[in-house]
């Protein structure tokens, strides 16, 4: 791969092996995965049903996860292919820029910027928490300890089994089981015989990192996503670009979880809008494209006749 890079007195042209600026080492990827491992939909309707019953059904759709409940359930996708890409980071000097992630796919570099991850997920984005590379160790009033007594062999059954029977200690502890249970069964689509992830009891802990501060929320992010980019990537405020009220990316649910006007309507209405433009310009470009073909066949047939 040949790299060109300006510099004040030269323009040097070298070569680069992207495979040297891995993240993480060859050894860590999962090389033989199994592709066709789906995302396991069918236990949301029971996931639902119980934070009606309980009243919480807004807390979870104001979670990153919000965006499953409205996935049709003969959708097929595979979060372990996604978890392979990201295994696969590159950091390279000089070319990785900021509020992008780079990957090595194919020996080739593919670039996921801010905007792509706007457009595509419709999520906020920020630093992520390291709990899940720290050592495991149960919170003192956590889940783990009060619904599990702290077993490290829990397996998934055994939490779907006590989420399903309700009675919950404390506020939010039906969430707590809840992150677990769709990050394991239903994102990974992992059996539910299998052991839990024991860091995933924090999960709760990590999504409230993630949630961006009053002040972050007024920061400039990379979008683009109703804007013209023939003159290079836009930074406006992300509130703005969405709408003209300045409403924050929340959910407006009532007291049954119904939403209100909420930004994932707003979503579509965008993503729907960016189509219809994208079909416009390629209805444009054929045209134009079929009129020169046809101009081409007629002065071939004159030339022949």
């Amino acid at each position: 791969m040949v790299h060109i890079q300006h510099t004040d007195e030269v323009i040097s042209i070298e070569n680069i092996n992207y495979a040297d600026f891995l993240i993480k080492p060859r050894s860590s990827w999962i090389e033989k995965s199994t592709t066709n491992l789906y995302c396991n939909l069918n236990g949301l309707p029971d996931i639902v049903k119980v934070f009606q019953k309980v009243g919480e059904l807004q807390e979870l759709r104001k979670t990153c996860f919000r965006h499953l409940l409205g996935i049709p359930k003969e959708l097929t996708f595979s979060a372990g292919v996604l978890h392979n890409l990201l295994l696969r980071q590159i950091d390279v000097p000089g070319v990785t820029g900021v509020n992008e992630l780079h990957f090595l796919v194919g020996g080739k570099m593919a670039k996921f910027s801010q905007m792509e991850f706007f457009f595509v997920t419709g999520l906020q984005f920020g630093v992520m928490s390291d709990i899940f590379l720290q050592p495991y160790a149960a919170t003192k009033d956590g889940i783990h300890v009060r619904y599990f007594e702290n077993d490290e062999n829990i397996r998934l059954t055994d939490v779907w089994a006590r989420f399903l029977a309700g009675g919950f200690d404390q506020p939010k502890d039906g969430l707590k089981m809840a992150l677990v249970l769709i990050a394991n069964n239903v994102l990974f689509g992992q059996d539910l015989r299998r052991k839990v992830t024991l860091w995933l009891f924090k999960m709760h802990v990590v999504l409230e990192e993630l949630h961006p501060t009053n002040d972050e929320k007024t920061q400039p992010y990379l979008v683009g996503v109703d804007t013209d980019l023939s003159d290079g990537p836009q930074f406006v405020p992300l509130n703005v670009e969405l709408d003209d009220g300045e409403q924050q990316l929340d959910d407006d649910v009532d007291e049954d979880g119904n939403d209100s006007g909420n930004d994932g309507d707003r979503f579509e209405d965008i993503v729907k809008k960016e189509i219809k433009k994208e079909i416009s310009a390629l209805e444009g470009r054929l045209n134009a494209q079929l009129t020169s073909v046809e101009a081409s066949l007629a002065k071939l047939v004159n030339q022949r006749r």
